[in-house]
């Protein structure tokens, strides 16, 4: 059910989107703008633009984002005979977000989830360090929360311009599901190696502070992000490994555009990579045994939102 809704209903979603912007552009034409708002990255920050004379104290703003990611996870593995494993594929994303706003603050919660991608790279058949290693297509999919508090003020005085500071949390999931590794010693003397059917999760969560900044270019915004955090991180099954902590940088740039007074469209690209080191359950050095963990996510992903001012 859930591959359905982000396959089918995710496009006709986004077409549906569109058509409304366009038509809620058309209605605006006459109306104009008092006061719009921009969204930095919908899991880091976002801030309020406003006129000297604007008297909104409270908004409420939920947002509907669909977009596209490519994922990439490796385990890098060490010992004798050990070879590295990678996951990666694109795939298409929806996400829900809400921001709570009063004057210059605000507190945004965000989720989303990724539809499952497959590895075409698990149904070929290579020969490393004396061994033939044969992989099977594996399931992966990518779900993503965050909570943020925001602050926002002008930079420069003579400017529309908006510096956004803010703190939070976030945690994500990568599940793989599927994967099987048959490794085949060239060796006579040795004995055929079957792993057979997997399921591995891989979780972080840990806190975030970001600063961004926006200023406008017309009637739109162009928003820069950076944020770094703080992981703690999980690896199921858990006997084999036990990862560090670990921490990164999430860059991100967003251009934002006014349909209406309230309705705004925005684009943003945006990615993150994280290494994370990992504790093998044995130190013996002959052990095949996971070294490294990398994961990586850029995604370009589009959204619509609507401020309710109080």
């Amino acid at each position: 059910m859930k591959d359905f809704f982000i396959h089918f209903l995710t496009p006709s979603l986004f077409f549906t989107l569109l058509f409304v912007s366009f038509v809620g552009a058309a209605e605006g034409d006459n109306q104009e703008p008092t006061e719009f708002e921009f969204e930095f990255k919908s899991t880091q920050s976002r801030g309020t633009i406003m006129g000297e004379d604007d008297t909104t104290n409270f908004f409420i703003e939920p947002r509907v984002v669909v977009g596209e990611l490519h994922h990439s996870y490796k385990e890098i593995y060490k010992g004798e005979g050990s070879s590295d494993i990678k996951w990666e594929d694109n795939m298409p994303f929806a996400g829900l977000g809400i921001t709570l706003g009063y004057k210059n603050f605000s507190l945004d919660v965000y989720a989303q989830q990724s539809a499952s991608g497959k590895d075409s790279f698990f149904s070929s058949e290579v020969v490393e360090n004396g061994v033939k290693i044969k992989d099977y297509n594996t399931d992966i999919s990518r779900e993503d929360y965050a909570i943020n508090l925001s602050y926002a003020r002008n930079l420069f005085v003579n400017w529309d311009d908006r510096i956004v500071f803010s703190v939070g949390y976030k945690a994500g999931k990568t599940s793989i599901s599927g994967a099987r590794r048959n490794i085949t010693p060239l060796s006579d003397e040795e004995q055929y190696i079957s792993l057979g059917h997997e399921e591995k999760q891989f979780e972080t969560n840990g806190p975030t502070v970001g600063i961004s900044y926006g200023f406008p270019i017309g009637e739109s915004v162009i928003g820069l992000n950076l944020a770094y955090a703080w992981l703690e991180t999980t690896y199921t099954p858990s006997e084999n490994v036990t990862p560090d902590s670990t921490s990164g940088l999430t860059l991100g740039i967003l251009l934002s555009s006014p349909i209406t007074n309230n309705l705004m469209f925005n684009f943003s690209v945006d990615g993150y990579q994280y290494t994370m080191n990992a504790e093998p359950p044995d130190e013996r050095e002959s052990l095949v045994s996971i070294d490294t963990i990398e994961e990586s996510v850029f995604s370009i992903k589009t959204s619509l939102s609507y401020a309710f001012d109080f």
